[in-house]
């Protein structure tokens, strides 16, 4: 019975961080900013997912992530394992889908690298600019912290088609 209290509490907890709404300010005023940094390497895209901050927090989550999926495939996280230890659900802190769901054990103030998510870019992309950002969440026990999120982007150059040379044909006047 202990067991079954346990796991519900830890699923309302769960739940209650998704589904509150975030406040919403500039990033300036910002209790807690997440920045996201995108880098290319061939056809795969690493985003490193930064926190910010001087506010202190108990959880704190970046859901509904925001990417073009025509082109990018999530594919999973790295660099993590440093949060893995502050939290109280490891498996359920960082998600298939790309969402991000700490609960911390005791209240923290982070700065500086959380994970990298990483993604395998289509062979077929256009070229243009892509952007990865999701929704911010950061409370400390109920009460809602300012939050915000620097998109992170990046760019596939427009490569030239060059058509076959086609022989010039001349003619001189009269001839």
């Amino acid at each position: 019975m202990k067991r079954f209290v346990g796991l519900f509490i830890s699923v309302a907890l769960l739940l209650q961080m998704l589904l509150v709404p975030s406040f919403s300010g500039d990033a300036a005023d910002s209790g807690v900013n997440f920045t996201l940094s995108a880098a290319r390497s061939g056809d795969t895209l690493e985003v490193s997912v930064t926190v910010s901050g001087d506010a202190s927090y108990n959880s704190m989550a970046l859901y509904n992530l925001n990417y073009d999926k025509a082109y990018l495939t999530f594919t999973g996280f790295s660099g993590n394992e440093d949060i893995l230890n502050k939290v109280r659900f490891p498996a359920a802190s960082f998600m298939e889908d790309g969402d991000i769901t700490l609960a911390f054990t005791k209240a923290e103030t982070l700065n500086g690298q959380i994970c990298r998510m990483h993604f395998d870019i289509a062979a077929d992309i256009p070229c243009g600019t892509y952007t990865v950002s999701g929704t911010p969440l950061v409370k400390n026990s109920s009460a809602v912290i300012a939050s915000s999120v620097a998109a992170g982007s990046f760019t596939v150059p427009h490569v030239p088609e060059y058509m076959a040379a086609v022989a010039a044909t001349c003619t001189t006047g009269g001839s």
